[in-house]
């Protein structure tokens, strides 16, 4: 069975020229569009492929988005972009079925993979948060008596870092070489 959900990617990074067709094939293989509802976007060269840069913040990435998405990825696309060694972030939205996700690639690094609420954001385990607030309250009123806290803020700390994905760089710019 296959679940259609939104997901749409942002691609960095650099690549040679010899490259553009094979990435442009992956775009093409994934169904991909430059804005909600459009029609696919197909390039075939990198000229084409440049069509589908966009600004995020202050650099300019390649962004596609499909909203009938096989399970909300582009598994072509993102194999491709692994192997090449292309850094990319892609987000899958939500159903009433499944949750969201947020999954960051950078070349060297481990595939980050992040639950999201209904708008996109990442969201932390409520288990943990509980208990991190609970070692935060107990250092509080250790505090207030006098007492030494370092323990309870020590593993109030160790939870919330267990919580949060490693350190990420922000994707490079889109650019083609030479």
């Amino acid at each position: 069975m296959n679940e259609r959900l939104t997901g749409e990617i942002w691609i960095g990074g650099a690549i040679k020229p010899d490259q553009a067709p094979q990435l442009c094939a992956a775009i093409r293989s994934q169904q991909l569009s430059l804005e909600w509802g459009d029609a696919p976007f197909e390039p075939h060269d990198a000229e084409q492929l440049l069509e589908g840069l966009d600004d995020l913040g202050r650099i300019s990435v390649l962004h596609f988005c499909n909203d009938q998405a096989n399970w909300g990825q582009f598994a072509e696309l993102e194999e491709f972009l692994r192997q090449q060694g292309l850094p990319y972030a892609r987000l899958t939205g939500s159903s009433d079925c499944y949750d969201g996700a947020l999954v960051e690639f950078r070349p060297g690094r481990e595939l980050v993979i992040l639950t999201t609420n209904a708008n996109g954001r990442p969201v932390a385990e409520m288990e943990i948060v509980e208990k991190a607030w609970f070692l935060l309250k107990e250092a509080r009123q250790s505090l207030r008596q006098g007492k030494n806290a370092l323990s309870q803020l020590d593993q109030a700390t160790e939870l919330l870092a267990s919580a949060l994905p490693s350190e990420l760089p922000p994707l490079a710019p889109f650019r083609i070489e030479g």
